[in-house]
């Protein structure tokens, strides 16, 4: 408490000057139609810019979710793709979504590890990218 009697103290002079600067304001711009509507245009200005703001980063944050989606969505249809062009070949082959936990891209034998499990049976040599010689590792 007495701490914020000696603030008060120490700063009354420019407490009283904001207040009194925010109440002229305030007069000002209510009993003058010209000058009010310029500061609501700029508020508003202000506010869309600040709404637009925060929408952008809440689009960011349901990016992981929209992504997930795409993914499943993804498989299903390489998979339904696939199941028509298996009729006429023998191989079959399963679209599996799967995050990438490690990897590396500078060497001569780069290395690929993922988050499924082994039952989906990756042969040790995958060919992600035909120019490349990739390893598939499985993180149990």
């Amino acid at each position: 408490m007495q701490n914020l009697l000696r603030f008060l103290r120490m700063y009354n002079v420019l407490i009283i000057f904001l207040f009194l600067q925010g109440f002229s304001f305030n007069l000002y711009f209510n009993n003058n139609t010209f000058q009010n509507s310029i500061a609501l245009k700029h508020s508003n200005t202000v506010k869309g810019k600040i709404y637009d703001f925060s929408n952008t980063i809440s689009e960011y944050f349901h990016l992981k979710e929209i992504n997930s989606q795409l993914l499943d969505e993804n498989n299903k249809l390489h998979n339904l793709i696939n199941t028509k062009k298996n009729i006429s070949n023998e191989k079959s082959q399963k679209y599996i979504a799967a995050k990438i936990i490690n990897n590396s891209i500078h060497k001569r034998d780069n290395f690929i590890t993922i988050n499924k499990i082994e039952r989906f049976f990756f042969s040790p040599f995958v060919d992600l990218l035909p120019p490349f010689r990739c390893f598939l590792f499985i993180r149990v």
